[in-house]
């Protein structure tokens, strides 16, 4: 399935092309260099991901939210607690 959100600007041969060229990579990271980066970066020679980027978003909103719920309630029972259950 080919992506709105991954534009193409090689022609369909350069894109196998560019594909082949990373044959044996042994970079993987879930977070920076997942399957969605390479083909996002074969079709347009951007390395990115929108599942990741959506991810990151939530995530700084939990914590944004986080901070202002601290905040509101003077961040009593609301701090964060070690595996040793000290703050």
């Amino acid at each position: 399935m080919v992506r709105a959100d991954s534009p193409g600007r090689f022609a369909p041969l350069d894109v196998v092309a560019r594909a082949r060229s990373r044959l044996g990579e042994d970079r993987y990271r879930i977070a920076s260099n997942n399957c969605e980066h390479f083909c996002h970066w074969c079709r347009s020679g951007e390395n990115r991901s929108a599942q990741v980027e959506r991810l990151l978003g939530w995530v700084s909103a939990a914590i944004a939210a986080w901070g202002r719920a601290a905040h509101a309630v003077g961040g009593a029972g609301l701090r964060l607690r070690t595996a040793s259950g000290r703050c």
